[in-house]
């Protein structure tokens, strides 16, 4: 870490956490091998949100989330501040609280709980966890938190049947390629894979195992 860094001024100075994000490192690698630039970070940083205007500031934006029409998660104040939601959290717990509570609210787990039973209980294709969330409005997270046992089940089943579905569009692009490669050999064309791609209008044989298969089907073909 540059020891210039305590030295410039930034608005607003960034916490330690911030700091060893910035430059790729684990925050307790940055303690380890810089004690004594850390101390001065996490005093710079302190110094700057201990400051009166500072943390009018944070009250006012903190009270206008609160106050929104629509709930907001604290990071977004957080955001719009350039702190942490700890930082939020040491000098305002109680609004920040409230703020935590009012978003969550906002979540009709009843409706969310229904709709994954509903996918379960279905004998159509599952959509994974992550669509799930996104038709209903929620982040993948957030509904993986509030119903992880549901959310294991859908997945482990939508992991399923990708791999079946894998298994089965294998077996049609292989029969698509060979049947290509018989009707070129049938014509007196060498079936190479630039002429068999033209002839299938695709690309499949740029994929691993048709590509493979390709050069198993020469062989059966004397080539």
């Amino acid at each position: 870490m540059n020891s210039a860094l305590v030295s410039i001024e930034i608005e607003p100075f960034p916490s330690l956490r911030e700091v060893a994000r910035r430059i790729g490192y684990p925050v307790t690698t940055v303690r380890t091998y810089c004690p004594d630039l850390s101390l001065e970070v996490t005093a710079r940083s302190r110094q700057h949100w201990n400051r009166e205007d500072m943390r009018t500031r944070m009250r006012q934006l903190l009270e206008d989330t609160l106050a929104n029409v629509e709930p907001l998660p604290l990071k977004a104040a957080a955001e719009q501040l350039g702190c942490l939601e700890e930082t939020l959290h040491q000098y305002f717990p109680d609004l920040c609280q409230r703020i935590i509570l009012r978003y969550h609210a906002r979540f009709d787990d009843e409706k969310i709980q229904q709709r994954l039973q509903e996918v379960l209980e279905s004998k159509n294709e599952v959509p994974s966890v992550a669509e799930l969330a996104r038709q209903l409005g929620y982040t993948r997270e957030l509904v993986r938190l509030k119903f992880p046992n549901l959310c294991k089940l859908i997945s482990a089943r939508w992991r399923a049947e990708q791999k079946k579905r894998h298994a089965e569009q294998l077996v049609e692009n292989h029969a698509k390629i060979r049947l290509a490669m018989i009707s070129l050999h049938n014509q007196d064309i060498y079936p190479s894979s630039a002429q068999v791609s033209k002839y299938l209008n695709d690309q499949l044989l740029r994929r691993r195992e048709n590509h493979e298969l390709w050069k198993e089907i020469l062989e059966e073909l004397g080539y």
